[in-house]
């Protein structure tokens, strides 16, 4: 890789003069000899990359410099699979920087391809077969090694075979590089260091705050992050970021990667991309420079193939290989890639998320990049992407980089937190970073030398990458004797020596010379632009940034959207189901229908009820939208589509759904109730309904587009809901609306809907009368003409009502606005649609503003709430201070000595572990044995999806589904139940905290709980602050958990994590998952260490790890190493600098271990577990009848006898399923919620905090599930009566229900504020009931809307309880909201005289020769009612009740009922709190104790 670069010799020179005089002729079945003369020059490196010295040091096949032996090529080398995205942008120049050739060579060659574009018509023959090649797109079932679905797959020989078809075109493939180049780089952002927690006192001071920070009333905090950068990396180079978390290395790959929301460059940076400004890259070339994440977003329902597949086609260009479709060029690419990565086997796998089962998390890793790789970008900045995965795997990953960087000419910036000595040797640069400062920029070669030469020391056997980034940690870096006095300690002063270097002076020298090389604007824009132009299909713009065209973008997007389609039916069967289900409830609550005057309230609420379901229907597409956006985000950035694009094909995948569930709730509920039962009317029905549902989906995707967060995006949702809803025009009619809010109405679309369905069910209708007034006893005689039919609209003499009559009189409803409602709704649907896909364009997530410190209010450290104006402050991804942190660890021995020792000893013997995928059995842990003594400190290694975390989830009895056999013992006896308490485990995802918890208050909770009852509180509370001390958290003790972003960052997440373990004293042994995942080498030595320090006392420990060095791995006392499959290959000793464990593998017949090699990294290879290493051997097998397994099963016979002869505990709590008493529990739970709901004024998005129990806390048997869903039903009652307050005063006061109560105001007022509450609590307990059974929020979302409506469809108001069928009365009964609005009615309304409106007056002569009071004196004798005009002969006007309790008695409500209602009303809560337990217990419960007892 550091190679000097060979020249040009005169012959060379002449010879490409002569090719210049003589243009080539293209042949097909030979080569001119001029040509193959230029090409043998330079065969080596475009033949044989792997064969020179140069190669095998740049694809990590050994450490040696320029000056050290050759190494012969092996088998690892003739299989080593990598990819380049050369190959993915065809961009085929063959002879890179680095291969060899000079820049002089490689213009002349290619000015040599371009004169012979003049034969480009026989090029496309030549193309599949030119020279003899073979063309891998079109015919690799010919060649096994260049066949991706063969185990022989040779990626190496199929680059070559690409590179050698497109470098005779470059015409048709032009390459596109881009190198970067920066002077004076400075960032900063505004912000604080440190923040305060919001909580529900001071959340209005926190908005106050912000209010005065937009206004500018506010000074801004400046956070200077990066500072005085400068840095060459040309195509073809690859640079390696070294620096602690928070150093700054996520901030400087943003910002060349141009994501810079926050951040801000300062005056006189100067960045540019290879003759390309900073704002023409990422202004008009988005996804040439991209940056990949340290975390992983993707669509979990996908599989792993559709995924690559749809990466690949996104980027497919249009300069293809004659003959190859679209389609051929994306599933081989995505072969391709897959075999690279050695994700084959997961083509037909679901991607999966936390929640969601499908690849392990190392093969997602994989795929992240795998789709990275694909996008084929220029210039690609990784941030810590190897995270998670084995060493060999990271390495093979960073080989393949190094390959595409070489023969594409892409650029590469990494950062790696953790760089093997192997990894860290094929980079071309290194760049270290130190709070925000850079300290070294150059050659790899060099750097090391660099801080020797400055007084430093490094020890033996420390990578380079971990010598250099202890630079950064004053705790780490050793100063060589007798430079105590001169070395820098501070990140200035380590500046300020390379400002002075010669290094950097060189640095500026050869960037000034690459930026007059490439001036701006010039003609390697030119050739930037025509590479893309190239490969831009047809129809796309010129300026536009995406190989696709935009309808290419929507037909992919809406394949994509099938595939998510297919992976999960189950939300959109629910869907169906449900809608059929609710549909045949209502439609049986309203069966078949009267066609006559009795029916008129039932057909007007059961078109509203339509109408209000199929327009909320579309609810929850605010969520999934959100869960959605992370991934279309990212894609965007990739430029692999317009999220627009994505926008439009969500609504037509959606679109058969929708229609599928309106065509069968519409139909069932329109001829089950038997409304207008004519094709006409049935369609214009369907028609309305399917409008509405599509029209209210826009509105909620585009509130979902405009809002930055979730929460942002449901107060309003909620808001238009409501006002929808009250103002459809059915509960309040048009008449009776206040005029400060009549135009919502105005606005409202299923206002309109319901106008037309209204007209469409009652226009041009007669309805026969079914009641006149008066009539009765003594009123058989009298003509009609002398009565009137019942019901709004009628007219005297008529025996029926006119439909149009009764919509113009009730709701003010005419018939020619049918039409005209549904042109506004097609406005309404195409204004928001177009809304929609704008917002989806241009407004984007709530960007991350760097991990900042958040503490309780008035707990802020002063050095944290100080504001920039005495000192800048650093970095925002880590909040600290700019000057120098000198914080020591407090890991002196006294403090270990408080830790509790272990006694016991953990064995486990012939563990295998079974699950059933898709009905057949897969073993995931086979016959593995093992122990883990006090004071002995066991890794558990092997490759990603090896069984590391499904092993210690099976030892940790942990597991949820499955079978487990073997044997797992304590002292030679069965684990107890107390097994769980008595062992700590620290999980590898370290969100698992509730949030709103300070990290004190979580250490206190864990020891309160965890540690014996016998112990004294104040002695547990004691050691939590040694626990503190000993993890060195005494800085951020008071510091909320948070989230990443806004709590701790990633190294104090990692500590309290562990801390939270330590303080419960685990009697037994310590559980650790990737205690090292995703932290720096300083910090992953400085948890290393901690563990051994903790062993070294008498802890027993076992431990998960990746990517360990060599340093590291003397740490650790055993290993067990696990294959593929589950199967052990080593259990034993490591011995003094691993060589029992070397020892072993050589005596079995692996090559020898190179002394300066990693043995965690030999042995991968060793055993064929590397990425393109293979063994002929059956290292398990090997295992298995080795006299070191017949020793290992000795020594576990005897601890099983021996052991079980020790005299156990006595004490009985020793041997309970939790440490404390369940009212102490559940005191010590209640605590918490309320603490957690009062610090989260967002409240609706507590229940949350339900998901942390089943994963984290109910495993280590911290507390009983009864504690806490007691707990937490609970603490909803004082918010709940907290809110009761203005929504009673908000609505009883108004509406004027004071007015109605007399004498009894104080009565009826608490009555009502009662029935309030009483609803909260309901409503609260019944959310809890449905979410303690379900894993889902959609389904739970679903079920919950389900039994919601029809609890209100059968509350006795829409349907009386005398209109109901017979067979839905016990629903009735049944029905919480029946007892509900009884009581709200009969308190609100009883007992107050009613005056009829004009419209509900009833007009009626009277006979000849009589009054009106003697007409309607016997009628009203039986029938009550009011008559207005007594002494009148000629018109009389009868109001037909004169009480509230003559209207409450039609529906079934007497005021005398109110209090038992409320005592049914409290039993409901009674049983949603039953419920919630019962279906805990029998969902949850089961699956994670029963299941394992049983198995």
């Amino acid at each position: 890789m550091n190679t000097p670069r060979q020249g040009v010799d005169a012959g060379d020179k002449n010879y490409v003069s002569e090719v210049k005089r003589n243009p080539p002729q293209t042949d097909c079945t030979s080569t001119p000899k001029h040509i193959v003369r230029l090409l043998r020059t330079k065969e080596r490196p475009v033949e044989d990359p792997m064969s020179s010295k140069e190669s095998h040091h740049a694809l990590g096949m050994g450490h040696g410099k320029e000056n050290e032996a050759e190494t012969p090529p092996s088998n690892h080398d003739e299989n080593f699979r990598t990819t380049s995205s050369t190959i993915i942008d065809n961009n085929g120049a063959s002879g890179a920087d680095g291969d060899g050739m000079t820049e002089l060579q490689v213009k002349s060659l290619v000015g040599l391809a371009r004169s012979m574009s003049h034969a480009s018509a026989q090029s496309s023959l030549c193309a599949q077969h030119p020279s003899g090649d073979i063309n891998p797109f079109i015919d690799s079932e010919s060649d096994p090694e260049l066949n991706p679905h063969n185990e022989n797959f040779n990626l190496r020989k199929w680059m070559k075979s690409i590179l050698r078809i497109t470098s005779r075109d470059p015409e048709r493939y032009p390459r596109r590089t881009a190198g970067v180049s920066f002077r004076n780089l400075n960032v900063h952002g505004y912000g604080t260091a440190a923040d305060y927690q919001a909580d529900v006192a001071n959340v209005w001071l926190k908005a106050y705050g912000i209010v005065k920070r937009l206004v500018g009333f506010d000074e801004k905090v400046r956070i200077d992050i990066l500072r005085n950068f400068e840095g060459l990396v040309k195509s073809g180079e690859m640079l390696v970021v070294l620096g602690r978390p928070g150093s700054g290395c996520s901030t400087f790959l943003k910002t060349l990667a141009g994501e810079t929301h926050g951040l801000y460059l300062g005056e006189g940076t100067s960045i540019e991309y290879q003759g390309i400004s900073w704002d023409q890259m990422h202004n008009n070339f988005r996804g040439e420079a991209i940056y990949q994440a340290e975390t992983e977003s993707h669509f979990a329902h996908l599989t792993a193939s559709d995924t690559l597949y749809f990466a690949a086609k996104a980027r497919a260009p249009a300069n293809r290989f004659p003959g190859v479709s679209r389609n051929q060029y994306a599933l081989h690419m995505r072969d391709v890639v897959m075999a690279m990565l050695n994700l084959s086997h997961t083509v037909n796998t679901k991607v999966g998320n936390e929640y969601i089962p499908g690849v392990s998390g190392g093969e997602r890793k994989r795929i992240s990049i795998a789709e990275t790789t694909l996008s084929g970008s220029p210039l690609q900045c990784w941030d810590n992407s190897t995270r998670g995965l084995d060493s060999a795997t990271a390495r093979t990953v960073i080989e393949s980089l190094h390959l595409s960087t070489r023969y594409s000419g892409t650029t590469a910036i990494v950062a790696i937190y953790q760089a093997s000595q192997a990894i860290y040797d094929i980079f071309d640069k290194a760049m270290v970073l130190y709070e925000g400062r850079q300290i070294y920029f150059g050659k790899t070669t060099h750097a090391k030398k660099y801080f020797i030469d400055m007084g430093f020391y490094c020890p033996e056997r420390q990578t380079t990458g971990d010598f250099l980034t202890s630079m950064t940690n004053p705790e780490e870096r050793l100063v060589r004797e007798g430079f105590e006095a001169v070395v820098p300690r501070t990140p200035d002063e380590f500046a300020a020596r390379w400002q002075q270097s010669p290094d950097r002076k060189a640095l500026l020298t050869e960037i000034e010379a690459y930026q007059k090389e490439y001036p701006l604007n010039a003609q390697p824009l030119d050739q930037f632009n025509s590479s893309l132009s190239a490969q831009k299909s047809k129809f796309n713009r010129g300026k536009s940034p995406y190989t696709i065209s935009y309808w290419m973008q929507i037909r992919l997007c809406i394949w994509r959207g099938v595939q998510r389609l297919k992976g999960d039916l189950s939300i959109t069967l629910t869907s169906i189901i449900g809608n059929i289900i609710m549909a045949l409830v209502v439609a049986s609550m309203f069966y078949n229908l009267p066609n006559d005057t009795s029916s008129f309230f039932s057909r007007g609420a059961l078109i509203f009820f339509a109408i209000i379901l199929n327009a909320l229907a579309t609810t929850l597409e605010v969520l999934t939208l959100w869960q959605q956006r992370p991934v279309v985000e990212k894609h965007h950035k990739y430029a692999l589509y317009r999220p627009s694009a994505e926008a439009i094909s969500s609504i037509i995948i959606d679109l058969p759904a929708k229609l599928c569930v309106a065509i069968a709730f519409n139909t069932v509920l329109y001829f089950i109730a038997n409304l207008r039962r004519t094709p006409g009317h049935y369609f214009v029905f369907l028609l309305f309904s399917f409008s509405i549902t599509l029209t209210m989906s826009n509105i909620f995707r585009f509130i979902a587009s405009i809002s930055r967060t979730f929460a942002q995006a449901s107060p309003p949702t909620i808001v238009i809901v409501l006002g929808m809803v009250i103002y459809t025009g059915f509960t309040v009619p048009l008449r009776d609306m206040v005029v400060w809010f009549r135009w919502i109405n105005y606005i409202n679309p299923i206002g309109y809907a319901f106008e037309s369905l209204m007209i469409n069910e009652f226009h041009d209708r007669s309805f026969p009368c079914t009641t006149f007034i008066p009539a009765g006893p003594g009123y058989g005689d009298f003509d009609n003409q002398f009565k009137i039919c019942e019901g709004s609209g009628a007219v005297a003499g008529n025996t029926f009502i006119d439909g149009d009559k009764l919509l113009n009189t009730s709701y003010e409803y005419y018939a020619e606005n049918l039409w005209r409602n549904f042109g506004i709704i097609c406005a309404f649907f195409v204004f928001f649609l177009v809304l929609y896909i704008v917002a989806s364009e241009l407004v984007s997530a709530k960007p991350s503003k760097g991990e900042v410190l958040v503490y309780r209010r008035g707990k802020i450290p002063p050095g944290l709430a100080q504001k920039s104006g005495s000192k800048s402050m650093d970095d925002p991804e880590t909040g600290k201070q700019a000057h120098e942190k000198q914080r020591i660890e407090q890991n002196r021995s006294e403090e270990v000595a408080s830790i509790a020792k272990q006694m016991s000893i953990f064995h486990w013997e012939n563990v295998c572990y079974d699950i059933k995928i898709k009905g057949q059995s897969k073993r995931l842990l086979d016959q593995v044995d093992g122990w883990v003594k006090p004071g002995a400190l066991t890794a558990l290694m092997g490759v990603s999806g090896a069984g590391k975390t499904t092993l210690l989830d099976v030892l940790a009895n942990r597991v949820t589904m499955g079978v487990v056999t073997g044997e797992m013992l304590v002292d030679g006896r069965l684990r107890d139940v107390s097994f769980q308490r008595k062992t700590g485990y620290v999980q590898q995802d370290d969100y698992l905290h509730t949030e709103t918890s300070t990290v004190r208050e979580s250490l206190v909770f864990s020891a309160l709980l965890r540690q014996p009852s016998t112990t004294p509180r104040v002695e547990k509370i004691a050691y939590v602050e040694e626990v503190i001390k000993l993890l060195g958290m005494q800085e951020y003790a008071d510091a909320v958990v948070g989230i990443l972003g806004v709590g701790l960052n990633v190294e104090q997440r990692k500590r309290f994590s562990i801390g939270v373990e330590i303080a419960a004293k685990p009697d037994l042994l310590l559980f650790f998952d990737e205690p090292t995942s995703g932290l720096d080498s300083p910090t992953a030595w400085s948890i290393c260490n901690l563990m051994r320090k903790l062993a070294d006392h008498g802890q027993a420990i076992l431990c998960t790890i990746h990517q360990p060095s060599a340093f590291l791995m003397q740490t650790f006392d055993q290993l067990l190493f696990l294959a593929a499959g589950g199967k052990t290959v080593y259990f034993g000793d490591l011995g003094e600098n691993m060589s029992t464990l070397v020892e072993y593998f050589e005596k079995k017949g692996a090559s020898k271990c190179p002394p300066e090699a990693n043995p965690a990294e030999w042995m991968l290879e060793v055993i064929g577990a590397a990425p393109g290493s293979h063994t002929d051997k059956d290292w398990p097998e090997i295992w298995k009848s080795s006299p070191e397994r017949v020793e290992v099963r000795r020594s576990l016979a005897a601890m099983k006898q021996e052991l079980s002869q020790k005299k156990r505990d006595s004490q009985e709590e020793g041997y309970s399923e939790f440490a404390m008493p369940l009212w102490y529990q559940y005191l010590i739970c209640q605590q918490r919620m309320l603490q957690h709901y009062w610090r989260n004024p967002v409240y609706i998005y507590s229940k949350a905090f339900v998901a942390i129990l089943a994963v984290r806390e109910r495993p280590s048997k911290t507390y009983s599930w009864k504690a806490f869903i007691l707990s937490a039903v609970v603490v909803e009652l004082p918010w709940n009566t907290l809110m009761a307050v203005p929504a009673f005063f908000a609505w009883y006061y108004p509406i004027g229900f004071q007015r109605n109560a007399g004498d009894d105001v104080a009565g009826r007022s608490g009555t009502m504020f009662l029935l309030i509450w009483i609803f909260l609590v309901y409503g609260s307990t019944f959310g809890s009931m449905v979410v303690s059974g379900m894993d889902l929020a959609e389904t739970a979302g679903n079920i919950s809307q389900l039994l919601f409506s029809m609890a209100l469809i059968f509350c006795g108001v829409l349907a009386t309880p005398d209109a109901m069928p017979g067979f839905w009365i016990f629903m009735y009964r049944l029905s919480p909201f029946n007892y509900f609005v009884s009581s709200v009615l009969s308190t609100g309304i009883a007992g107050v005289d009613i005056q009829c409106s004009s419209i509900e007056l009833l007009r009626v002569p009277p006979p000849p020769g009589k009054t009106c009071l003697e007409y309607f004196q016997q009628y009203m004798s039986f029938a009550g009612g009011r008559l207005l005009t007594p002494d009148k002969t000629d018109m009389c006007e009868f109001c037909t009740v004169m009480t509230t309790d003559d209207y409450l008695k039609q529906v079934n409500i007497y005021f005398a009922d109110r209090w038992f209602n409320i005592g049914i009303l409290f039993a409901f809560i009674a049983v949603n709190i039953v419920g919630a337990v019962f279906f805990y217990w029998l969902v949850r419960v089961p699956k994670m104790e029963w299941k394992a007892k049983k198995s």
